[in-house]
């Protein structure tokens, strides 16, 4: 049995779907989102009709961030709907966001133009583009 689990709530009174994740038991969840245990201020406050659409079970918590974010991304109720209707989508989406040792993440490293006019390398990887970054920066992206 999974640990953890990237789920879909539906609100019959809102006509709304809400994905989140857990590593607790999903029953549970759903009842602290139905009391609204979570705070007045929270998307689920407004409904207490939550129930359980679909739940797809991950291997780890990052997994279950990655699922939930990508069917955050699509921004469609319709795309939820077909996650249920279609299970090799589910299947697909589990397969995506597998980390496996063989596939280590990228290492970016940023070459730009010195004071002098030499070409230097960060000492430091970065995962993301800092602010500073200009037409006169390169970036490369080195696989291991």
């Amino acid at each position: 049995m999974a640990s953890y689990y990237c789920y879909i709530i539906y609100s019959h009174t809102l006509e709304r779907f809400y994905t989140g994740v857990t590593h607790t038991k999903l029953s549970d969840r759903i009842e602290k989102h139905n009391i609204g245990s979570y705070g007045d201020h929270r998307y689920t406050s407004y409904a207490d009709d939550w129930e359980l659409f679909l739940a797809i079970p991950c291997a780890t918590y990052s997994q279950a961030m990655r699922i939930e974010r990508h069917i955050k991304r699509m921004k469609s109720s319709v795309y939820i709907r077909n996650l249920l209707k279609y299970p090799e989508m589910v299947t697909k989406l589990l397969a995506k966001y597998t980390y496996t040792e063989q596939r280590t993440p990228p290492i970016l490293i940023y070459i730009g133009i010195g004071a002098v006019g030499r070409r230097f390398k960060s000492s430091r990887a970065h995962s993301h583009t800092p602010d500073n970054i200009n037409s006169s920066h390169y970036c490369y992206i080195i696989y291991s």
